[in-house]
């Protein structure tokens, strides 16, 4: 088949953060499933000579299949490194160029931080520049796109409603691992792995290393940024003696995840927050981690509806349930059969499957 892939910035082969990861995953599977794919990616001077390209492929009668793309957080508007909007119709024309040519269009919306006025407050002139330009974007994407993809349903409550007739789909992240060998846990310890950011409040980590000091048959793997951790992490106490620290990008990660049991995430998040669908959750999945979480959380009824972990109501039910664990590791194994029997539905290449499903094989 042959795809447009687009993505207004760079694409880098070893993401530090999920943000980074899943361009890289999505563009990496529609090559190794043997999609013919032509990329336009980078600044607006980068776009602009692919842009170009495509446009006289297409004229000479050149068919795309379909065109996928993936939003970021600056807008295509302002993807060049100064944030200035030097090219601002290129990517409209580009969009417009497609429709007309009966390209069907779909996107990944990854956010909508730029409609919260309590974490961007509105007389902040920069923040005031931005709103501006993403509610350019979202109405452009509105306007020409078929198909919108979303990390969760919910996150259309926080955009600005359009006229315009799209269909809206979810898109969860996914994995790579189809097929993993993990280590042997041959300790007495239960091995925990978190991995994500430690600044608070969004990454509030107090409940989770207070694991540290509840019993020595717990080991927590914390997998974060060096510079984050040298920052915030004085903000914590722990025990040492149950904590090891992994400063690694994406590549190292699979070691860490294998020799750990479960994977947890304690943090309590409040409004906008609780519709994320955090890549790591679905990386568990990947390496057959179960996972505990707090409940409340769009990911929480994920993991509930698909048995993969434990769902905790209040974070004391964490230590009775590490020692349930510890004293019958039989349930463990009861949730990695869980998991195992949906990892395949979860995988990036299923999401690739979506994608195709939901943009060539429906008719627009």
């Amino acid at each position: 088949m042959n795809i447009i892939f687009y993505y207004p910035d760079n694409i880098t082969s070893n993401p530090k953060k999920g943000s980074e990861v899943r361009p890289y995953s999505m563009l990496t599977t529609f090559l190794d499933l043997g999609y013919k794919v032509d990329v336009v990616k980078g600044d607006s001077s980068q776009r602009k000579n692919k842009i170009k390209l495509i446009k006289d492929k297409i004229k000479k009668g050149y068919r795309y299949d379909f065109f996928y793309g993936e939003s970021t957080n600056q807008t295509f508007f302002l993807s060049d490194a100064n944030h200035f909007p030097r090219r601002p119709l290129l990517d409209i024309f580009f969009f417009k160029f497609l429709k007309k040519n009966k390209v069907p269009l779909g996107i990944f919306y990854r956010d909508a931080y730029w409609c919260l006025s309590d974490l961007r407050p509105r007389t902040n002139f920069k923040y005031l520049v931005k709103y501006f330009f993403h509610r350019i974007e979202w109405t452009i994407f509105n306007k020409y796109f078929d198909v919108i993809y979303f990390p969760s349903f919910p996150l259309l409550n926080f955009l600005p409603k359009t006229n315009y007739n799209f269909k809206s789909l979810e898109l969860y992240p996914g994995h790579n691992n189809q097929h993993i060998e993990n280590d042997i846990n041959k300790e007495s310890k239960v091995n925990l792995i978190y991995v994500g950011g430690v600044k608070p409040p969004y990454y509030d980590l107090t409940n989770l290393l207070h694991v540290t000091f509840l019993s020595d048959n717990v080991k927590l793997n914390l997998c974060t940024r060096e510079d984050e951790w040298n920052e915030y992490g004085k903000l914590y106490s722990y025990n040492q003696n149950n904590l090891k620290l992994y400063f690694v990008n994406s590549n190292v990660l699979k070691s860490v995840f294998q020799k750990s049991d479960i994977f947890v995430d304690l943090r309590i998040s409040t409004g906008y927050f609780k519709i994320a669908m955090p890549i790591k959750y679905f990386e568990s999945i990947g390496y057959e981690k179960p996972i505990i979480c707090m409940a409340g959380h769009y990911i929480s009824e994920f993991v509930l509806k698909h048995n993969v972990g434990w769902v905790l109501n209040n974070i004391s039910e964490f230590e009775i349930l590490l020692k349930k664990i510890n004293t019958n590791r039989s349930i463990l194994e009861e949730k990695i059969m869980e998991i195992k029997q949906i990892k395949s539905q979860h995988s990036w290449s299923s999401r690739i499957l979506e994608v195709k499903n939901s943009l060539y094989n429906d008719n627009f």
